[in-house]
């Protein structure tokens, strides 16, 4: 996730974006990561971020063509992204 400190979208995404950070915590080979776009460059071909917040994964048998992720912002929605299109076998806690 990249976003932006005053954002408010951002701000109502952190608690479901740290509740999918403790979905995960368990899986060597899922990262969830925020990054703060206003305090850092960031220089990866394929992506723009040109809106808050912003969310791009990186395939773990694909990191050269990130995908932009346009669903939901439902805790389900992410989980079921992840389950869809990670190269390894999703395992996390129940929901």
């Amino acid at each position: 996730e990249f976003y932006a400190p005053w954002c408010g979208h951002c701000k109502t995404l952190a608690p479901i974006w740290e509740k999918l950070g403790e979905e995960f915590a368990g899986n060597e080979n899922i990262v969830i990561a925020k990054m703060d776009y206003t305090a850092n460059e960031v220089d990866v071909s394929g992506m723009a971020v040109k809106g808050f917040p912003t969310i791009y994964f990186f395939k773990g048998d694909d990191k050269t063509n990130p995908i932009k992720y346009e669903q939901g912002r439902e805790l389900n929605d992410l989980v079921k992204f992840l389950e869809e299109n990670a190269h390894h076998k999703v395992d996390h806690d129940e929901l």
